[in-house]
């Protein structure tokens, strides 16, 4: 009688361990596939494009401005120069570093090792009117970034003229969107679309 009731006691102990090592497997594995949902990189059938309008402005001195164009991550580090609209002849690269947010990201990707973007990617300056860039979901390097928060920045910065930037933080994900971007002084406004890529 003694020896039955202690292998009852064991028995139920036993269960309970079970019981308890399934549950921890279940939450284990909802955890992992949380982990999964947190690391989807960028589907390639979609595309993040902007539209823009620089502004014209009557200024008999007018020149015109620096744009600069780019994604930064949720922690500010950037992640991708869209476009960089500078003059490199003459005196025109004094004038750079007032690009000022996107010159501190530029200097600290070179000081990691990563391309010096004025020499790789920039082209003339442009004048007002409206513009459009893609972003392709890849970084500086070309490897496709992860879905997540990105923030959108365009800034612009003009001889004789104002200093600006416009910012727009957008969510990539499974789902397309379109969103409006509050203008400034150099920039009329702008749209940013997350949509399939055409």
């Amino acid at each position: 009688m003694e020896m039955h009731e202690k292998q009852d006691t064991v028995t139920r102990r036993g269960l309970l361990a079970r019981f308890s090592a399934f549950a921890l497997t279940v939450m284990s594995a909802g955890a992992q596939g949380q982990q999964s949902a947190k690391v989807l990189k960028w589907d390639p059938r979609m595309e993040l494009a902007i539209d823009f309008e620089i502004n014209q402005p009557n200024d008999f001195r007018y020149h015109r401005p620096y744009v600069a164009a780019w994604l930064e991550d949720k922690d500010g580090k950037s992640v991708r120069t869209l476009s960089l609209w500078v003059q490199k002849e003459r005196r025109g690269p004094r004038w750079i570093p007032d690009l000022r947010r996107w010159y501190r990201g530029a200097q600290a990707n070179m000081a990691a090792g990563g391309a010096d973007l004025v020499a790789t990617i920039s082209s003339a300056t442009r004048m007002p009117g409206k513009y459009s860039l893609v972003w392709d979901g890849k970084d500086d390097k070309g490897n496709l970034v992860v879905q997540g928060t990105y923030m959108f920045n365009l800034e612009t910065a003009r001889e004789h003229g104002p200093y600006g930037v416009t910012q727009k933080e957008v969510v990539i994900g499974p789902k397309p969107f379109k969103a409006e971007v509050a203008g400034n002084a150099e920039v009329k406004g702008a749209t940013v679309e997350y949509r399939k890529h055409r």
